[in-house]
């Protein structure tokens, strides 16, 4: 069975500069991404990043029951903030969008040290369908044209299969998941809006029951 070196749940999502706490009318926005442009984007939204930080730390307190000292939190200037757990670590950062520089990408992840602390009901009282992909790194690369054969071959019941014309991704759908799953040679990304983390998982064990390579 492929085995995964690392695991997190992700989301992005877009907010527009002039909408975060620390904008101020008159600001003069970026035109380039560039040392400046990562630091003005660290200034102004420093106030969000804290209520970000302040509203997670509580929520892991009440509903993981950790105290003070076993959370650890740091925001940076350059706007990046992450709280450790002994469970996981959760981290948001800003990115100016590339596309459209008047907007800042909302990075969210998640990394796991411990699966089974995701599969807790709190998990989704502190972070309610907030991750909208699931993205697992495989320690070794996967045969990726040697599994698309072997699946063509002897077909999985209620699963649909793509594949890009070049050979370097396969999307499956297993059981009419509500998602998509990307399977490269690195990586299985799991994607899909208003899933919880625990529907992620679950589609994450099928793909290791029913899919991975036999003797991998």
């Amino acid at each position: 069975m492929q085995s995964a070196s690392h695991i997190y749940l992700r989301s992005d999502r877009t907010q527009k500069l002039k909408d975060f706490a620390g904008y101020q009318k008159g600001h003069r926005l970026p035109e380039r991404i560039d040392a400046y442009s990562k630091r003005y984007l660290g200034e102004i939204g420093q106030g969000e990043l804290k209520a970000e930080m302040d509203r997670v730390f509580n929520l892991l307190r009440n509903h993981y029951s950790y105290k003070r000292k076993e959370l650890e939190s740091s925001i940076s200037p350059e706007g990046e903030a992450v709280i450790h757990t002994p469970a996981f670590s959760y981290r948001v950062s800003l990115h100016l969008d590339e596309t459209d520089l008047t907007r800042a990408i909302v990075k969210r992840e998640l990394s796991p040290e411990d699966l089974e602390s995701i599969k807790k009901p709190a998990f989704e009282l502190v972070f309610p369908k907030m991750f909208d992909t699931l993205l697992v790194e495989w320690e070794e690369p996967l045969d990726l044209i040697a599994l698309i054969d072997r699946l063509e071959d002897d077909p999985i019941a209620n699963t649909k299969m793509t594949i890009s014309s070049d050979n370097s991704y396969m999307d499956l759908n297993i059981g009419g998941f509500p998602g998509v799953m990307r399977l490269e040679a690195k990586t299985l990304e799991i994607t899909g809006l208003n899933l919880s983390a625990v529907s992620m998982l679950e589609q994450f064990a099928k793909f290791q029951a029913k899919v991975q390579p036999e003797g991998n």
